[in-house]
């Protein structure tokens, strides 16, 4: 047995104490300290997500600021007042994956603002209702390319900025007037013009020359008219004009033979609903006497109970309406045929031959990404600043236009002379002026079925009156009670 001497024993029961004291209150601070569920849902100690720290940043048991992965972002011992976490703003963008312009306008835009850290995510879903879910369960990103149609119905509803607020009436004398109003309504603007399309009026050239013909014929409805009975004259076996309408094997075909409607109906006068989006007008007359010219043409045997578009290529088929993606078929020489393009024809003295805008626009949603609680104003400039940057790059408007057949939507684009020299593409580029777009409502999809069926019934009832009306009521219960 070892005996100590008293000092001995009192210093040894001195440090014991200390070291009890120290232990003790390093477990009551674990036990005491706030957690937080990890991504896969179990508790990881000392980990605060404090709502007065930066996004996605907490502090751990020490004091540092980690990320999520648990990664020092800010040491405890940093008193600098700015850090990387602190000072970025991160913006989450959907993007078609083979978007190579955005991803250019992300890489030269960060170079431009350090301040900003953009992160693309592969993303090119159109499916309306996933893009809802999004919303409302707060999985949306910052910003997102949406069918003009529902970036407007997004932003009425209050899930879309207007992006006035932040500087989008300053640049919109750049874009394309019927481009930068399919994004507008009642004074706000939901979206910045992306990439376009439109329709124009696409022909046989032998056919045509062999019905004793020319283009200018082609420039009114009487001439088109004429001009299909020649062909019919001419060549009986062929078939003088296709429409998506007249389709038994493919009842209505859905969107598009509504779209290819919508045309003649603008053409005329008329208009799909009234300036407050809350009634359906295309029952009025201008949408009677529209879809009457027509069925005119089926009622003359000028047209097949089927769409014909591929026949169009193989020489069966005199002239069809016909979009600018189609342009490479058009200019192929593997088909044989010599195919032209020109606008479409004037149905009504004083009214322009309109045609229908395909647009696809970008726009900033209400939220945080990936939460339910509004963006900081910083940072809803940022996501404008962004897409002010990208979509008014013409340089880059063109790029992607060239690569998949669209047109751009900036006017200095639309100058290109890859738009403005070509045979082909300066109709369309002359057509893309004169355009008009489909109402930014909920329910469009359901909307265009319904218009669709009326084409259908009017068709094979002869009543067009009766079967718009039908329709028109049916729409005006959808815009009452959407879903």
């Amino acid at each position: 047995m070892i005996y100590l001497n008293k000092n001995t024993r009192d210093k040894i029961m001195k440090k014991f104490v200390l070291i009890i004291t120290i232990l003790s209150l390093v477990l009551i601070a674990v036990s005491c300290g706030p957690s937080v569920e990890n991504s896969e849902g179990s508790a990881g100690v000392g980990m605060s997500w404090d709502d007065s720290l930066p996004d996605g940043v907490s502090r751990n048991a020490g004091g540092d600021w980690v990320d999520k992965s648990g990664a020092i972002v800010r040491s405890a011992h940093d008193d600098s007042s700015s850090s990387k976490a602190e000072s970025k703003k991160r913006i989450i963008i959907w993007a078609d994956p083979n978007d190579d312009s955005a991803k250019a306008a992300v890489k030269n835009f960060e170079k431009k603002r350090p301040d900003v850290e953009m992160k693309l995510e592969n993303s090119s879903t159109t499916n309306i209702e996933a893009i809802q879910r999004a919303m409302s369960s707060g999985q949306a990103p910052d910003i997102m390319r949406l069918d003009h149609v529902y970036i407007t119905s997004f932003g009425r509803d209050g899930n879309m900025l207007d992006l006035n607020k932040y500087g989008a009436k300053n640049i919109a004398p750049k874009f394309v007037d019927s481009c930068w109003n399919a994004v507008s309504h009642n004074g706000a603007t939901y979206g910045i013009p992306g990439d376009a399309n439109t329709i124009a009026f696409m022909y046989n050239i032998d056919m045509l020359n062999n019905a004793g013909k020319t283009v200018d014929d082609l420039k009114t409805y009487e001439g088109l008219k004429d001009t299909a009975r020649a062909m019919k004259d001419a060549a009986p076996s062929k078939t003088p004009i296709t429409f998506p309408f007249f389709d038994n094997a493919n009842f209505g075909r859905g969107w598009d033979g509504a779209f290819n409607y919508l045309f003649w109906l603008w053409s005329e006068g008329g208009e799909v609903l009234s300036p407050d989006l809350k009634t359906a007008v295309f029952n009025q007359q201008p949408g009677v006497d529209s879809l009457n010219k027509l069925i005119s043409f089926s009622t003359e045997k000028l047209t097949q109970n089927q769409y014909m578009e591929a026949g169009f290529y193989r020489g069966e088929v005199g002239m069809i309406q016909m979009g600018c993606w189609a342009i490479p078929s058009l200019i192929s020489n593997s088909h044989g045929q010599s195919l032209g393009a020109t606008t479409m024809p004037v149905l009504k003295k004083g009214i322009p031959g309109y045609s229908g805008l395909g647009l696809y626009a970008w726009g900033v949603t209400t939220n945080e990404a990936k939460t339910n609680k509004p963006r900081s104003e910083e940072k809803n400039q940022a996501c404008f600043d962004f897409l002010e940057f990208f979509c008014t790059d013409d340089a880059l408007q063109v790029s992607w236009a060239r690569k998949n057949n669209f047109l751009p939507t900036t006017k200095g684009a639309v100058a290109n002379s890859y738009f403005t020299s070509s045979p082909v593409w300066s109709v369309f580029a002359k057509q893309f002026q004169i355009t008009k777009s489909r109402p930014g409502v909920k329910n469009w999809m359901m909307i265009e079925g319904l218009m669709s069926k009326a084409i259908d019934e009017a068709v094979s009832t002869k009543d067009t009156k009766k079967a718009l009306d039908a329709a028109a009521a049916r729409v005006n219960e959808l815009l009452k009670n959407p879903l």
